[in-house]
């Protein structure tokens, strides 16, 4: 709550409501936290209640005399972020340029799909994609391959919108 600004009922738990975080997570959810950096966390863009897809990207035994593949797999779609670890410096005053970086997003996942994402972040490097406010889609997961990459086997996607330049009229 920002200085001086009123306090709203509707800012405030209901009555009963065990302070802090556990008294957040919905029945069936776990909180749990993942590494972040610049790039793996929206560039710090993210805020609590905001939603993102989980993406693992790691490197697969191929099976081929211990080749090894790069993947990137969204493993999980449509997660609440809960909170962003932010530090500040304890001399800072709370003063917006001593704030230090996230280091960590905490995110409301689904309680069977908890082994997931960790044994994920432990076998390779999580990414958040953020999701637009009103997008709730939940389509089959996207799985890129490193080999396709580089050999262009995938055609080119459709941007989502076209940027046109205007016509020249005919003489």
């Amino acid at each position: 709550i920002a200085k001086n600004a009123p306090v709203l009922l509707s800012m405030l738990a209901p009555v009963g409501t065990r302070p802090g975080m556990v008294g957040r997570i919905p029945q069936g959810y776990r909180a749990v936290s993942v590494k972040i950096d610049e790039v793996s966390g929206v560039a710090y863009q993210m805020q609590p209640g905001d939603w993102v897809d989980v993406i693992v990207v790691m490197d697969i035994s191929t099976g081929t005399k211990g080749k090894k593949e790069t993947i990137a797999e969204v493993i999980l779609q449509h997660i609440q972020v809960a909170a962003i670890g932010y530090g500040t410096d304890p001399e800072a005053d709370a003063k917006s340029s001593k704030l230090k970086p996230a280091k960590s997003a905490t995110l409301l996942v689904p309680e069977e799909e908890v082994p997931k994402l960790h044994l994920a972040g432990t076998r390779g490097k999580i990414t958040l994609a953020m999701r637009g406010e009103d997008d709730q889609s939940q389509n089959s997961p996207a799985v890129a391959y490193g080999s396709e990459i580089m050999k262009g086997a995938t055609p080119e996607p459709t941007p989502p919108f076209l940027l046109t330049q205007p016509q020249k009229p005919a003489v």
